[in-house]
């Protein structure tokens, strides 16, 4: 066959990858395949001025090597738009830390992991066998904080109206009886340095109401754990389930 450019080539149909090429390694002539040369490109970072993804799918591999798909939603974009990254590690959304029945001890501890910058906890059909109200108390260098605690919480119900203000801890409620049941969700969130601020929002079964509170604190050092317990410290909680979310 008389020598020809490669323009002159009839164009080859979809790669499969183990198609010979010719490379020049070393100053001699040698053959690789398209997969040999695709691997040896991207064994180490490769940088990129601009990349583009044609779909709005593409895959990353886990540690066991099985490739798993993201997506975007971009149907809605009507423009470009930045996403900035921040300078530190991150996870995106929520990450579950913890979750299950509500432990029968007077106080419930979960750990916090360093970085956290939002943590919620979320308690449903929850009560106690006292009346004393059960708060939320942050730890920090692994011990429970139990002292300057600001804000209010309040109970609405049909009867009453109760407040009063926060002191041991982020208050679920301003009053509680025998047969209170909690339906709350607490958040809290670092404002800045070692401030806490906290939003509790929750309904009561036990009867029609509300459970209501906000407050802030200010910790020591760190947070690294979160506390359920009661002002009086004593009492046991005996129904209920739970579920801890953190985001960084």
């Amino acid at each position: 066959m008389a020598n020809k450019e490669i323009f002159e080539l009839t164009a080859a149909s979809a790669l499969t990858g183990d198609e010979l090429v010719h490379v020049v390694q070393s100053g001699n002539s040698r053959k690789a395949t398209v997969d040999g040369i695709g691997t040896g490109i991207f064994k180490t970072a490769v940088k990129f001025a601009t990349a583009q993804f044609e779909a709005a799918t593409f895959k990353l591999f886990n540690a066991a090597g099985t490739p798993r798909a993201l997506t975007f939603d971009t149907t809605a974009l009507t423009a470009d738009r930045a996403l900035t990254v921040q300078d530190r590690a991150m996870t995106l959304g929520m990450v579950q830390l913890a979750t299950g029945s509500i432990p029968t001890t007077a106080a419930v501890d979960w750990a916090v992991p360093a970085g956290v910058r939002r943590l919620t906890l979320i308690l449903s059909a929850f009560s106690t066998n006292g009346t004393s109200v059960p708060v939320v108390q942050l730890k920090a260098g692994g011990v429970a904080e139990t002292s300057g605690y600001t804000g209010s919480a309040v109970t609405l119900t049909s009867g009453s109206t109760v407040a009063g203000n926060l002191s041991v801890g982020f208050s679920l409620s301003a009053s509680v009886a025998a047969v209170t049941v909690y339906h709350v969700i607490i958040e809290l969130v670092l404002q800045g340095g070692n401030i806490w601020s906290a939003a509790i929002k929750g309904s009561l079964s036990n009867t029609a109401g509300l459970a209501l509170g906000a407050g802030s604190k200010t910790l020591a050092g760190p947070a690294d754990g979160l506390r359920l317990t009661t002002v009086g410290g004593t009492d046991i909680p005996d129904a209920g389930v739970y579920a801890l979310y953190a985001e960084y």
